[in-house]
């Protein structure tokens, strides 16, 4: 069987690329398996070994031929996954959806959240939206509710099947889009070896971590705060380690801000652009790692 397995890869800086790049290694072994990408990227990303990779312009026109299934990664990150939405409405396959929404998806393929072609979009997925997206309060600030306008419709619709990692978003999604074909696939991952300790870290202490990129909806100022709390009582044991992209300057200068105002400089290190085996590390060496990410 051939696959177009079309998806960012590392070095794009995205969870999926990597996600991408560990699953492509054994699907490659059992599967005629092609990358497809972005146009402007073709040269700049990485496969596993017998996997080529082609633009999708060059794919779509058939300089390399069809192959039996395409395979549409799905992010909410129209600068990722942008280039292949065309393609999986008019080439239906299999899609695999890695969010609970893809609100933010559409608002940077169409250019804001105020965009009136966004809005057009929302009706179609929730025709109880009228003239403007709902909203909803998050940590007491206003913002589209991207779990009553998920958006997810069209390309969900046009599929031959969608695959999520999530039984819940399986279920929510079979209700929301009725004869839709959704299946929850655990998603792979590898198990990562715990390294020995080391001497930066005495035995009696416990390691948070907050991973990933730094945006607000990763929500990592109220776990920020939350670890504060924590060490006012556990000085000498709490400890947090935030690692990931710096997506949102704004983001980490009011992280690094709390981290002086709170005096808690000595218990938090603040990691950033790090290698992909410099963050496997930091996640192996962490006792409890906490995800607020918004909606989700």
């Amino acid at each position: 069987m051939s696959i177009a397995w079309w998806s960012p890869l590392p070095p794009q800086k995205s969870g999926i690329s990597d996600y991408s790049f560990d699953l492509l290694k054994v699907l490659a072994q059992q599967l005629d398996a092609i990358a497809v990408v972005r146009d402007d990227v073709v040269g700049l990303v990485e496969t596993p070994s017998g996997v080529p990779v082609i633009g999708a312009t060059r794919y779509l026109a058939g300089r390399v031929g069809r192959r039996d299934l395409d395979i549409y990664q799905i992010g909410n990150h129209a600068w990722f996954h942008g280039y292949m939405h065309s393609a999986a409405l008019t080439t239906p396959g299999l899609l695999v959806l890695h969010d609970v929404a893809l609100l933010d998806f559409y608002a940077g393929a169409c250019g804001s959240m105020e965009s009136a072609v966004l809005l057009e979009e929302a009706r179609l997925d929730n025709p109880e939206i009228v003239d403007r997206l709902p909203t909803i309060l998050v940590d007491g600030n206003s913002e589209p509710d991207r779990l009553r306008a998920p958006l997810a419709r069209r390309l969900i619709e046009a599929s031959l099947l969608t695959i999520v990692h999530s039984g819940s978003l399986k279920d929510q999604l079979v209700l929301r889009y009725p004869g839709a074909s959704v299946r929850h696939v655990n998603q792979p991952v590898r198990i990562l070896s715990r390294p020995a300790r080391t001497q930066t870290r005495t035995p009696h202490q416990v390691v948070f971590g907050i991973f990933g990129s730094l945006e607000r909806h990763k929500r990592v100022s109220v776990a920020l705060k939350a670890f504060a709390r924590v060490h006012e009582s556990f000085a000498d044991r709490a400890r947090l380690v935030i690692a990931g992209r710096p997506d949102n300057p704004d983001v980490e200068r009011e992280l690094r801000q709390i981290i002086r105002t709170s005096k808690i400089g000595d218990a938090v290190r603040v990691l950033t652009d790090l290698p992909l085996k410099t963050l496997e590390a930091e996640i192996a060496r962490c006792d409890v790692a906490i995800g607020l990410r918004w909606p989700t």
